[in-house]
């Protein structure tokens, strides 16, 4: 049996899907409304924006969080789920020249950014420097369980959420973090699928020790 996942590890059988179709046409509406009416919708999205909507030959309505193009190529076979790399190792190692390089190289790897409960500096953006959260919502997703890993400096919360990593690894994207060491132990201990990559400068390299830097 073949098995497709739609998202956040989510899976269908193949032979059972009859169509997918988005979510923002009426009729579209109208079947998702019947199916919830009925007890029939699963609803896969995990709190995320509804983006497809897959018909099955049971009479259930799944919710997917993906877009209808990936759900499809996935069960054609023209795309996998992506690897989440943990790249981590002392400060002056060099984690962010090899990262810049990698980046600028590959448009199928995602940086994932943290989240923190410190105010934004001048010209960062929420979403795209860090997500700046309250402090009591960051420790209310500490308690649902929502972090691949958090650590408090200097009064602020750090931390990175599980949801975008989920979404964008689905979406067929390799997802590179980067991270001081004891968040990537974190991070392997709750997700051993990722890949952890330490980065070290070899002594007599011929550079002088780094100072010491801090996150955030």
């Amino acid at each position: 049996m073949k098995l497709i996942n739609i998202g956040f590890g989510n899976m269908v059988a193949a032979s059972r899907l009859i169509a997918i179709v988005s979510p923002d046409s009426a009729p579209v509406k109208r079947t998702v409304q019947e199916a919830r009416d009925r007890g029939m919708i699963i609803d896969g999205t995990y709190g995320r924006r509804t983006r497809a909507v897959l018909i099955m030959d049971s009479d259930h309505v799944v919710l997917s969080a993906l877009q209808p193009e990936t759900v499809a190529a996935r069960f054609a076979g023209d795309t996998e789920e992506g690897t989440l790399y943990v790249f981590t190792g002392p400060s002056g190692a060099g984690k962010g020249t090899v990262l810049g390089r990698l980046l600028a190289e590959d448009d199928r790897l995602f940086f994932s950014i943290s989240a923190t409960t410190r105010a934004p500096r001048p010209g960062e953006q929420n979403g795209v420097h860090y997500y700046f959260l309250e402090k009591t919502d960051f420790e209310n997703r500490i308690a649902q369980g929502a972090f691949l890993e958090h650590a408090q400096y200097v009064g602020n919360y750090y931390g990175t959420l599980e949801a975008p990593v989920n979404e964008k690894l689905d979406e067929g994207f390799d997802v590179i973090l980067e991270i001081e060491v004891q968040g990537a132990m974190q991070i392997t201990k709750k997700r051993p699928d990722a890949v952890l990559v330490f980065i070290a400068v070899l002594r007599g390299a011929g550079k002088p020790p780094a100072r010491p830097r801090h996150r955030g």
